[in-house]
């Protein structure tokens, strides 16, 4: 298993990556801001690195500060 978290522009990004219960690996991620909201979690069954994942879950956090609006409250 393989974890990272971090704190990018005041939100904390969190991505796992393990196998699930029918053998393979999935990748884990969560976005929540400061104020613990949360602004997306899920998952991809790819072969996305955790180093490629952050950088989406980056692009994710600049959109939710460029659209707050298109995440909800």
């Amino acid at each position: 298993m393989k974890n990272v978290k971090t704190i990018y522009k005041n939100c904390e990004i969190e991505i796992t990556r393990k196998k699930c219960l029918a053998g393979y690996h999935l990748t884990y991620y969560n976005i929540f801001t400061n104020n613990g909201f949360e602004i997306t979690s899920s998952f991809t069954e790819g072969e996305d690195t955790i180093e490629e994942v952050l950088k989406w879950c980056k692009n994710i956090v600049n959109d939710y500060i460029e659209n707050p609006q298109e995440y909800g409250d």
